[in-house]
C-alpha cells in the first residue's frame, strides 16, 4: 500500500464521518463499505455511486434469474441516467419479480426507492433507481426494441460477472 501520512485514529475518524480518505485502495473501500466498518450510525447508509447501484441492480437481476445482463454507461451519451442496465425475463411473472426484487433490495441496502414504470403484461418494465434506469424485458421485446443497438456507442460492464470473479477470489485468499 502507498504510504500516508494520515494516522490510523484519523483514518477511523474520516471513515466514522462517511468519508474515504485518498489512497485507501478501491478494493479496501468496497469492503469497508459493505460491512459499514467504523461508520456512525447516522452514516450507515451508504450512498453508492452510480456504477456501483448499476452493478448492484444487475446482481439483483442475475440471483432472480434475468438473463443477458449488460450494463451500459450512458454518462456521456445522455441526460436521462448514468448508466442502463438491460435484462430479458421469460414470462410477465418473471419481469414483475425481478423489477420488485431491485426495488425492494434497493430499498434494504441504500435506502433508495425504485420506482416502477410499465406492466409485465407490456413486456418491458423500467426501474428508476436514480441514476440507474434497469430495462427488463422479455425475450421478444428485447429484439423488438434493440435498446443496446440504440445506444451502441456506450461502453459496457460486465457487472455480473465481476462481481463473482469478486467472491471467488476472496474465498481463495
Amino acid at each position: 500500500l502507498p504510504l500516508s501520512d494520515l494516522a490510523s485514529t484519523e483514518i477511523r475518524r474520516k471513515l466514522a464521518e462517511g468519508e474515504f480518505p485518498s489512497g485507501i485502495p478501491e478494493q479496501v473501500a468496497d469492503y469497508i463499505r459493505q460491512r459499514r466498518f467504523y461508520m456512525s450510525e447516522e452514516k450507515q447508509v451508504v450512498k453508492p455511486t452510480a456504477k456501483e447501484l448499476a452493478c448492484f441492480c444487475a446482481n439483483v437481476a442475475d440471483q432472480r434469474k434475468g438473463s443477458d445482463i449488460i450494463v451500459m454507461d450512458m454518462t456521456e451519451l445522455s441526460a436521462i441516467a448514468d448508466y442502463f442496465v438491460i435484462c430479458t425475463g421469460t414470462s410477465a411473472p418473471h419481469l414483475r419479480a425481478i423489477s420488485e426484487n431491485i426495488q425492494k433490495e434497493a430499498k434494504e441496502k441504500y435506502d433508495l426507492r425504485g420506482k416502477i414504470d410499465g406492466t409485465p403484461e407490456s413486456n418491458w418494465i423500467i426501474v428508476d433507481v436514480g441514476n440507474v434506469m434497469v430495462h427488463i424485458f422479455t425475450e421478444d421485446s428485447r429484439n423488438l426494441y434493440q435498446l443496446e443497438n440504440l445506444w451502441g456507442d456506450a461502453a459496457k460492464i460486465d457487472a455480473v460477472i465481476k462481481e463473482k470473479q469478486q467472491k471467488k477470489s476472496r474465498l481463495i485468499e
